[in-house]
């Protein structure tokens, strides 16, 4: 008779648990809903009212837009940003 343990392992991600996160756990679906909100607020008025050719609308909007998303999707300390403003 042999006393062998027979213990399967098993590795789980640590994002397997998260639920409403994008980009494989990377980001928490509230700060995706933000930044998406945030980009448009900024982009929209940009690609309306801006005189000025694509080339240059497309560079205004990485230089505005683009940098509130990011902003936005890492949020402050962990928190939305409309979680870290209420409290």
């Amino acid at each position: 008779m042999s006393n062998r343990n027979e213990n399967d392992t098993y590795i789980i991600p640590p994002n397997f648990v998260d639920t409403g996160t994008f980009f494989g756990g990377m980001f928490k679906a509230r700060n995706v809903i933000e930044a998406g909100i945030l980009s448009a607020a900024v982009g929209i008025p940009v690609c309306i009212f801006l005189p000025m050719g694509l080339t240059a609308k497309i560079i205004v909007l990485c230089l505005t837009a683009l940098p509130i998303a990011l902003f936005a999707l890492i949020g402050i300390s962990g928190e939305s940003l409309s979680s870290f403003l209420v409290i």
